[in-house]
């Protein structure tokens, strides 16, 4: 009879475990940026961290990484950017705050959080498979690349 009951309360929190995940993304879908990002503005995310484990997490950091093909006269700009600046605002959540470069790529990004537990390690967290925010970064910036010609020296 007590392993019934066990068994029953292990659902109804799975349920709402469930419910709750359910609730965290539809938030973080309507609390998308509905325009692109530019070069020198910041991203800036409130991450928490929920479960047993959350109080472990020590920081937090993010990445961006493109994830579309570069466009023209963007040879040789940043396809990947690393940083987060990252705030304590409790035991479970921070603020990361990244400043996108000037000499970017346009195109869409993943998002990635990555998380730092005291004892070691990293818990990578990424959009799109963990929680959803799309990041879309435009850059008017572009450069021609010159031709080059090099001849040896006698």
């Amino acid at each position: 009879m007590q392993k019934i009951k066990q068994q029953r309360r292990f659902t109804a929190l799975l349920v709402l475990t469930g419910l709750s995940a359910c609730s965290v993304a539809r938030a973080q879908q309507v609390a998308a940026r509905q325009h692109p990002y530019a070069p020198e503005e910041f991203i800036k995310l409130d991450v928490s961290f929920g479960g047993p484990g959350a109080p472990e997490i020590r920081t937090a950091t993010m990445s961006i990484f493109l994830q579309t093909q570069g466009v023209a006269g963007q040879d040789g700009f940043e396809t990947q950017v690393n940083g987060g600046n990252p705030k304590p605002m409790s035991t479970t959540s921070f603020e990361l705050s990244l400043q996108i470069p000037m000499r970017i790529v346009t195109g869409n990004y993943k998002l990635v959080i990555h998380a730092y537990p005291k004892i070691g390690g990293q818990v990578d967290y990424e959009s799109g498979k963990d929680f959803y925010l799309p990041i879309r970064i435009e850059n008017p910036l572009h450069f021609e690349t010159p031709t080059v010609s090099v001849k040896e020296k006698r």
